[in-house]
Parts: structure tokens; C-alpha cells; sequence
């Protein structure tokens, strides 16, 4: 895993996963998309539960809603593209290399072993 400064996020390609914020202090993972055209905003999916399939922001709380009041499930969305346009211009970005990407696929693979 390494560390990165906005200048350099922006320039790294498609697929990388990341998370970003201030130091000790960091959002959750996403995979970075392309950056825009302008050069500030960029394309993300979301990792964690962001990635719950919805059609909207509504959607997204009335699900939410239904899990904490119902128990309802509702499946995950893992390709479901955002915009990132609300950042910091100070932001510093963890950076998952190759070796840590498939440490966690295997760490998720391990999750799906029987108890």
C-alpha cells in the first residue's frame, strides 16, 4: 500500500483502488475510473456500502431504512459509476498495490469457506 498526494491520483489509470481523506482518516475503498476531461473530477465505483444497488438517492435511504427496520437484504452493485466531484484539494489518496489486491481476493475467497 503506499501513499499518494492529488496530482499523482489523478494521472493513475483506471482500476486502481483507493481510498482518500487526511491523514489517519480515510474514506472507504473505491475503484478509480477515468479522470474527467476537466482534470479535477474522476469516476469511481464503490466498494462498501455505497455499492448497494439503487436508482437513487431516495432509493438509497429507503433501502437502508428497510434493513435497519425490516431486516430487509438487498443486493450489492459493485459497477454502479459515480462522479467524484467533492474533494479537498488537499486530499491524500492509500493506494492498494497488485500484492495487496490479491491478498484481499484471497482473504474474500477465504469468507466463503463453510463454518
Amino acid at each position: 500500500m503506499r501513499l499518494v498526494d492529488r496530482k499523482t491520483f489523478l494521472s493513475l489509470p483506471s482500476g486502481t483502488v483507493y481510498a482518500y481523506g487526511r491523514p489517519h482518516a480515510y474514506s472507504g475503498w473505491q475503484v478509480k475510473l477515468d479522470t474527467c476531461p476537466n482534470g479535477r473530477d474522476w469516476l469511481f465505483d464503490d466498494l462498501g456500502y455505497g455499492a448497494l444497488d439503487n436508482e437513487s438517492t431516495g432509493d438509497f435511504v429507503d433501502k437502508m431504512d428497510a434493513m435497519l427496520e425490516k431486516g430487509a437484504s438487498f443486493p450489492m452493485e459493485f459497477h454502479q459509476t459515480d462522479r467524484d466531484g467533492c474533494f479537498s484539494e488537499d486530499d491524500l489518496y492509500v493506494i492498494m498495490e497488485r500484492a495487496d489486491i490479491h491478498q484481499l481476493i484471497e482473504r474474500l475467497r477465504e469468507c466463503l469457506q463453510p463454518c
